[in-house]
């Protein structure tokens, strides 16, 4: 089942910018670069990267268990959400959903493209409202979902995801954010792409593999929405530090490091728990699945303002309401969360 009928119908049968030809063993007089650059200062760097990077494409596909092209590399996951909005969002007709409270850059997206906003709030335990969301109306184009939700920590369980995704099998894409992914006990919804269709996996590298400084992302999707959303993306989008460090970054050995540093953090994170629910200043702590706690205080801004004079920051959120006393800590490592919990103590004492 093709879900092309979604996308703004002015780009279907287009083609994006035809790159310079990616061949590097040949003389290179095609494509204006800078021939005359010591090799051993450049790096190469004076040449353009390849135009789809497909060394890099198919380390991905093999570590993710997919085909290379049902996959997209974008600057950061935040150029995949523009990517989708400006896909199929026509401006001033189409509308996103969300589910508050979220990250916040789906709805700049949207506002950039002006595209119209519709939100579907999390009940107390931020847990999806499935029946609203199965009810949007046909202006909605996308509906963007976190899980590991941002900044709640929770989890969406796949019986939720598939079931918004049956009811809206013609009528939206599902864009699902895993960028915390990595730190939950449950496994990506990438599976599901062959069952429905409508169903798009964002995924970012900064995260759990230690690579935000890259900007590097991922969009996992249908292979006719991925080669859409190519036709949008600049020529030679993906830099060649990026592609070299990424390779690298996939060997089976830094997989395993990897692997490692997410344990590290979920034992910190266990840690940290059990101090804040013992924390006196602390009303509530909820349960998270990603690399981050969120936590209400009974005196947010002067906890807030007493961390940052001990050198600590941590996000609050001034204009959710539904986040009022909530802040939310980033699991560190095993010396700046005990930083956290001297500073908590004196502040309490």
């Amino acid at each position: 089942m093709s879900v092309l009928h979604l996308a703004r119908p002015e780009l279907l049968g287009r083609n994006g910018y035809q790159s310079a030809l990616s061949r590097y063993d040949l003389v290179r007089l095609h494509a204006n670069e800078m021939a005359h650059w010591d090799e051993d200062q450049s790096h190469g760097w004076n040449r353009y990267p390849p135009a789809r990077p497909l060394k890099l494409m198919n380390k991905l596909a093999q570590v993710l268990g997919t085909d290379a092209n049902k996959l997209l590399l974008t600057r950061g996951s935040n150029e995949g959400i523009d990517l989708l909005v400006r896909a199929f969002c026509t401006a001033g007709q189409d509308r996103i959903a969300t589910c508050s409270p979220t990250f916040g850059m789906y709805h700049i997206c949207a506002q950039v493209q002006n595209a119209g906003h519709m939100d579907i709030p999390l009940d107390e335990d931020f847990d999806l409202d499935v029946d609203a969301l199965c009810a949007i109306d046909e202006s909605v184009k996308l509906v963007f979902l976190c899980s590991p939700g941002n900044p709640s920590g929770a989890l969406l369980t796949p019986a939720r995801i598939q079931k918004v995704c049956r009811a809206l099998a013609r009528r939206a894409i599902i864009v699902l954010d895993e960028a915390y992914l990595e730190f939950a006990t449950e496994k990506s919804a990438a599976d599901l792409i062959d069952t429905f269709p409508n169903l798009v996996i964002l995924r970012t590298f900064s995260k759990a593999y230690g690579l935000a400084g890259l900007r590097c992302g991922l969009v996992m999707a249908g292979a006719e929405i991925i080669a859409l959303l190519d036709t949008l993306l600049p020529p030679y989008a993906t830099p060649t530090p990026t592609i070299e460090v990424m390779c690298t970054a996939l060997t089976p050995a830094n997989l395993d490091k990897i692997q490692q540093r997410i344990a590290r953090v979920g034992a910190e994170k266990n840690r940290l728990e059990d101090y804040l629910q013992a924390c006196p200043g602390v009303s509530r702590v909820y349960p998270s699945s990603a690399n981050f706690i969120l936590a209400r205080f009974y005196e947010p801004e002067k906890t807030y303002e007493q961390l940052v004079a001990k050198g600590i920051l941590v996000r609050r959120f001034d204009t959710d309401k539904r986040l009022a006393g909530c802040l939310r800590i980033t699991v560190g490592n095993a010396e700046e969360n005990q930083l956290v919990c001297e500073a908590l103590q004196e502040m309490a004492a």
